[in-house]
């Protein structure tokens, strides 16, 4: 497992946090990080989707930021 305090300092920003309790509640839990480089205008567009096809968790009780 390769860790970098980078991306942890992002993960646990108050504000990024805080916006998660609203959601999931108290209880939260980094699953994991997965960095996605969406250049602008080039390639199809993505409309909003749920990207539970791509994790198998059941229940989908999970969300991104």
């Amino acid at each position: 497992i390769v860790t970098e305090a980078g991306w942890l300092g992002i993960a646990r920003h108050p504000e990024i946090l805080n916006m998660m309790e609203q959601i999931v509640g108290p209880d939260i839990v980094l699953w994991t990080s997965t960095l996605f480089h969406k250049t602008p205008e080039i390639g199809p567009a993505t409309p909003w989707h749920r990207d539970d096809v791509f994790y198998p968790i059941a229940p989908l009780a999970t969300t991104t930021a």
